[in-house]
């Protein structure tokens, strides 16, 4: 039985493989790329380019979604993310998890460019929820 958010799953969990401490990686660049981009997961999708959140919206189902996400597929990142974020993001939510960084290796990374939480989002961008889910 698989447990979690759908969109910030790891592919290899979606599969019904073992959940790692790189699985738990994977899921943080969904957040992150979430908190950077203040847009849903895969929420600016066409059919052209299949993307989950549109699938669910013209009823497809989530075992679809699921095999989609495990096949490769993954959000759009937003142009207002700065290039070693977007790389970070990237390759930490890389499809195969020996090639994922450790979250050690992740905060080692976040330091050296002396970011806090404050210093990592784009300035003048907010996430709302309820634009998010249109509530």
């Amino acid at each position: 039985r698989i447990v979690g958010t759908l969109v910030s799953l790891a592919p290899e969990v979606l599969s019904n493989q073992p959940h790692s401490s790189a699985s738990d990686v994977y899921s943080w660049a969904i957040l992150c790329n979430e908190l950077l981009s203040c847009t849903v997961p895969y929420s600016d999708s066409l059919m052209d380019n299949p993307k989950p959140h549109t699938i669910l919206d013209q009823s497809f189902n989530q075992a679809e979604l699921m095999q989609a996400i495990a096949k490769g597929l993954r959000p759009a990142t937003s142009p207002d993310t700065c290039a070693w974020a977007n790389t970070l993001i990237t390759t930490t939510w890389c499809g195969e998890p020996s090639q994922r960084p450790t979250a050690a290796t992740i905060a080692d990374n976040m330091r050296s460019k002396g970011v806090s939480g404050e210093g990592f989002a784009p300035k003048g961008r907010r996430y709302r929820a309820d634009e998010a889910t249109g509530d």
